[in-house]
């Protein structure tokens, strides 16, 4: 069984408990910069909380979507090794926004790092895969629709629409970094063989 599935189960499993318990969830479980050191934890729980269903919808449907095939290529536990770590890097690229441009006082929450650190890893050792992208669903090789989506992030970072396009960034580097790394260091092993 894929851990992309049991990643699934648990953040609809979060997402219930958020609809009954909101305010205390929020309080013990959301990246919230200015409470960041306190409350180190947060830098792995938030990325199981959603905001709504949209939010936790099209975080999910992505993860459906790539989450298996990346895990196969990586094995699961370095498929949720890279998830966790794109979270974390995530949330601190939200914090350096938060204390640079934002307000640290205001709680991220979501997937969005993680799902964009797997689209990274996926866009370079799967570059020619066929997405439809959004916000066009019109046909590119995944590698074209990573260099769209970072315009995108980049173009709306600090826009007032509540989105963790920080998160997003960082995460999406961290699986681009990550997945070069390992086609070195597979090359390099191919080379002494």
């Amino acid at each position: 069984m894929y851990y992309s599935l049991y990643i699934i189960a648990a953040s609809v499993a979060v997402f219930v408990a958020e609809v009954f318990a909101a305010k205390p969830m929020m309080a013990l479980f959301a990246f919230t910069p200015s409470a960041a050191l306190a409350m180190p934890w947060t830098l792995v729980t938030s990325v199981f909380m959603h905001g709504g269903l949209d939010h936790i919808f099209f975080n999910m449907f992505a993860l459906i979507m790539f989450g298996p095939l990346l895990e196969q290529k990586l094995g699961s536990k370095r498929f949720l090794a890279l998830y966790i770590a794109a979270g974390i890097v995530g949330n601190i690229g939200y914090w350096i926004y938060a204390y640079t441009l934002g307000n640290p006082a205001v709680p991220g929450i979501g997937a969005s790092g993680a799902i964009y650190g797997a689209l990274g890893a996926l866009a370079v050792l799967e570059p020619n895969l066929t997405v439809f992208a959004y916000p066009f669903f019109i046909p590119l090789p995944l590698w074209m629709a990573a260099i769209g989506w970072i315009f995108f992030e980049f173009i709306f970072l600090g826009s007032a629409d509540l989105v963790g396009r920080a998160a997003h960034l960082g995460g999406i580097f961290l699986g681009i970094a990550y997945a070069y790394f390992l086609k070195r260091k597979a090359d390099a092993a191919a080379y002494w063989e």
